[in-house]
């Protein structure tokens, strides 16, 4: 019988415990303050979606973005002991994406976050706002 990565255990475990990780990366943003913080969930809106959920967060400044990252970061890996899948965008701090296989993470900085649009290229799956 072959044996099963780490890895591949991770990214199992993660998905049966999706609503949890949610949760987390939730409460990890708005603890440090994030803005115009929401979910999309592609759930029901595309047949076959790479991803379930993107969360999606403005920043004020790039000082914060990376605040926020490492926010997220570390408090999923101290509840769930994983680390992204990927993770890119950290050295401009103007869009950083956190791959946590099933949920994405977002972070803009506001205008970066105006011009792509991402909630607008969307718009026919479900979005969460928070505050």
């Amino acid at each position: 019988m072959p044996r099963i990565s780490k890895r591949v255990e991770k990214q199992i475990s993660i998905k049966a415990d999706d609503a949890a990780l949610q949760a987390v990366v939730l409460e990890a943003l708005q603890e440090k303050k994030a803005q115009d913080l929401c979910a999309v969930d592609f759930k029901e809106a595309l047949e076959h979606p790479l991803f379930d959920t993107f969360i999606i967060c403005s920043a004020t400044s790039r000082t914060h973005a990376e605040a926020l990252c490492e926010n997220v970061m570390r408090r999923v890996y101290e509840q769930f002991h994983i680390e992204p899948s990927h993770a890119e965008g950290r050295e401009q701090s103007e869009w950083i994406l956190i791959d946590y296989f099933n949920i994405v993470v977002h972070i803009f900085l506001t205008e970066k976050r105006h011009f792509y649009d991402i909630e607008g290229l969307w718009n026919d799956a479900s979005i969460k706002h928070y505050e």
